[in-house]
């Protein structure tokens, strides 16, 4: 996202749950390890945050980023001709922007995230082993990693984070507040009507919703 004054600012919008891991020390191979290098290979931002029982990678794509997933995708977008075009990033600026001066609706940003997220792909050409402490699995070439992971049940949820630049204590206090329901950090994050949704049909800390369809 970027700003009314033309500057970006990162914003992590994106939350993946993936177990914590059982041994302290980098294993060979690691699944998670594979994912966050991967994530920032395609040019994401991840920051780690260890729970309980979970780790949370939050995740952001720069402007950068979303607009060169939004132009693989070929999202049209209105400009200021009054004609619909596809997004190219090349002239991004003919293109009209959100009230807030953000270049990519709400919508379009989470097409843009589920686009990158689900294209990392084994593209080494021969299958790859990853780890998750004593278990064991493969990552076949061509494969999407996310939907690998998903099977495997290394990633437990995904869902999406409140845009609050200012919440800094985001999930720091997660390890102490687990059981109150109310205060947990990355629930105060979700959007409020998903929140009450969830609520309002009998759903819990652990029926977060999934943004992403397998």
């Amino acid at each position: 996202m970027d700003g009314r004054n033309g500057e970006e600012r990162i914003v992590h919008e994106v939350a993946i749950v993936v177990p914590k891991r059982a041994r302290e020390e980098e294993e060979e191979g690691d699944c998670v390890e594979a994912l966050v290098s991967e994530l920032k290979k395609r040019g994401m931002v991840v920051d780690r945050v260890v729970g309980l029982a979970d780790e949370f990678l939050k995740v952001a794509a720069p402007l950068e980023t979303l607009g060169s997933a939004a132009a693989e995708l070929h999202i049209r977008k209105p400009t200021r001709l009054g004609i619909d075009l596809p997004f190219e990033v090349q002239g991004s600026e003919a293109f009209f922007r959100q009230p807030d001066g953000s270049l990519f609706s709400w919508f379009e940003r989470f097409h843009c995230y589920q686009h990158l997220l689900y294209g990392i792909v084994n593209s080494d050409g021969y299958d790859v082993t990853l780890k998750l402490d004593d278990k064991e699995f493969c990552w076949a070439a061509g494969e999407s990693l996310v939907r690998r992971l998903e099977s495997e049940g290394v990633i437990k949820q995904m869902f999406p984070l409140h845009d609050e630049l200012n919440r800094k204590e985001l999930l720091k206090t997660w390890a102490l507040n687990w059981w109150n329901f109310t205060n947990q950090p990355v629930m105060n994050s979700l959007n409020p009507s998903i929140i009450n949704a969830r609520i309002a049909h009998g759903g819990g800390s652990q029926l977060l919703p999934r943004l992403f369809a397998s």
